[in-house]
């Protein structure tokens, strides 16, 4: 766009507008580097490889894309009560020489293994106090103003079979960057723990039919192609898309299983779900047989043409192959040959095999993506946790800033909660923040962010809004839960269970996120101070707001 003449230059803009190309950059470049290290390490572990030799490259994987000084794998004796460390990558071979083999009691780290330590499915530890502190990582019951992330610890993540029966451990310390580890890091380390322990179960297995040549190399390319997507829809339509192209199929598509409704819904929009979706009906009977026999059926029964095409393209065969994570069924990969062809000389081993293959594939998938959500979300409440609120209040400080648009932020805390917590019980106190948590959802849009920030107090950004904006909304929410019939809310000294509010708006209040979160605290302080139960908005005794 040309500059006008005699228009200024906004230089703070460009300087934001480059230093968030830059971040993005750094994210795609990272994003890159460990789908590649995830499909590479796939391909390794397919391999017949020795006990050793598979957990040293589990090891140094995660080391090269995490970016870890130190990781450890330890395998569980259940017999002896003992782990034993196995593999290694960032010691010196001679270092891990004087412990490798050393049996270290099971005590050790299941003293770590505690639901206060816990972050999605890995358990976090400060080195420097021995324990894990509440740190933003983990949020319940945390002090409202603990942001460190805590890089000296070590982080544990179990390896765990699909039943349940513990096969080692995997920790890692010393983060490159100097930062504690966040989502994506914490959801990326889950994963290489799945391919580990997977790849440690196919150990103890007897060695499988083997699968002819040509069928062989379609599924080599098949799991080069998808196994480096890891956002479960966009794996779907590429699982789709790659195997129609690979097996020279007419029709494909991806059913998933939808327990709440109990029905078959389109998987992957941009393959052919919808017909087969209008062909249920006539497919109920084979479908039945894959869900009972647990594997794949071939069929000439089932035509799944189009209705236009049903005239001129007679014949072919129906692959239906079931799609099962943790041993329980999620969806149908469904498949239409050419012509009146059974798929060339694919044979039962082959759909089995991919079959195996897909669903892997769709595990680590959705094994990432639930990671991830845990990591982001508090565990109580399920909304964003203080972590994510922070990187969220970035990035809505950043584009703010870039589209000269305005943003604000509301502190909410619960007036005289620990009297209700010394008078109700924490049960009692845990089911209050819960309802709290929806009653405020309930009056705010989907693109807003609501967090707990913290033990009894509660953060919300309010995207493109002002300050009156702001303030209209931070009073209907008191209302709502002024006016609420909390359980015992008569024995709180305002005999009802109320809420005090901080408001401040971005950028009248404060140009950046940090100082604004501050202020709107501030704001909450005042409103507390002032008699509990209101709402506070930073300038509003200037009355200059009000315009």
């Amino acid at each position: 766009m040309a500059q006008r003449e005699g228009e200024k230059v906004d230089f703070r803009s460009l300087d934001t507008l480059r230093q968030e190309l830059e971040r993005k950059n750094a994210q795609l470049e990272a994003q890159t580097r460990w789908l590649s290290e995830i499909q590479n390490l796939s391909q390794v572990l397919g391999r017949q490889l020795e006990l050793e030799d598979l957990l040293d490259q589990v090891a140094q994987a995660v080391q090269r894309s995490l970016g870890f000084r130190r990781v450890l794998i330890s395998l569980y004796d259940r017999d002896h009560h003992m782990f034993i460390r196995k593999a290694q990558a960032g010691l010196s071979q001679e270092v891990f020489q004087r412990f490798k083999g050393q049996r270290v009691p099971e005590d050790y780290f299941f003293q770590f293994f505690q639901d206060e330590h816990k972050i999605s499915n890995s358990y976090f530890i400060n080195n420097q106090q021995g324990t894990a502190p509440k740190s933003d990582l983990k949020m319940e019951g945390q002090s409202a103003h603990r942001t460190s992330r805590y890089p000296d610890g070590t982080l544990f993540t179990p390896l765990v079979r699909t039943d349940g029966k513990l096969l080692g451990v995997m920790s890692v310390d010393g983060p490159l960057d100097g930062q504690g580890p966040d989502a994506q890091t914490i959801a990326l380390l889950e994963l290489f723990a799945i391919q580990a322990t997977q790849a440690l179960q196919n150990l103890t297995l007897p060695e499988p039919p083997r699968v002819p040549a040509k069928g062989l190399n379609i599924l080599c390319e098949i799991s080069r192609e998808i196994g480096s997507f890891l956002e479960f829809d966009l794996l779907l339509e590429r699982i789709v898309e790659v195997v129609k192209a690979r097996l020279k199929c007419r029709q494909c598509a991806i059913l998933l299983w939808d327990e709440e409704r109990e029905e078959w819904t389109e998987g992957a929009p941009k393959g052919d779900s919808r017909v087969l979706l209008a062909k249920l009906a006539e497919a109920e009977g084979l479908i039945q047989q894959v869900v009972e026999k647990g594997r794949p059926v071939i069929s000439a029964e089932l035509s799944l043409h189009h209705k236009e095409e049903e005239s001129s393209q007679k014949g072919g065969f129906t692959a239906l192959l079931p799609l099962k994570v943790q041993e329980k069924l999620i969806g149908l990969l469904m498949l239409m040959s050419q012509g009146d062809t059974a798929f060339g000389d694919y044979d039962e081993l082959f759909w089995g095999a991919l079959s195996d293959q897909v669903s892997m594939a769709l595990g680590n998938a959705r094994a990432y993506q639930n990671a991830k959500q845990h990591s982001i979300t508090d565990g109580l409440t399920k909304l964003f946790n203080h972590r994510h609120f922070q990187e969220r209040l970035r990035d809505e400080e950043s584009r703010s800033h870039r589209h000269h648009r305005s943003f604000s932020v509301i502190m909410l805390d619960i007036d005289f909660f620990k009297h209700y917590n010394d008078v109700c019980g924490h049960p009692t106190g845990d089911k209050i923040l819960r309802i709290i948590a929806q009653l405020i959802k309930a009056e705010i849009r989907d693109i807003d962010i609501l967090a707990r920030y913290g033990g009894e107090e509660f953060a919300i950004i309010l995207t493109e809004t002002n300050k009156m904006g702001a303030w209209k909304v931070a009073e209907r929410i008191r209302k709502k839960i002024g006016d609420y019939k909390f359980p015992h809310g008569q024995l709180q000294p305002q005999k009802r269970l109320t809420v005090s509010i901080g408001v401040a708006s971005y950028p009248e209040d404060a140009d950046n996120g940090k100082d604004l979160v501050e202020r709107a605290d501030e704001a909450l302080y005042t409103a507390k101070k002032s008699g509990r139960n209101q709402v506070f908005v930073v300038g509003q005794n200037d009355e200059v707001w009000w315009g």
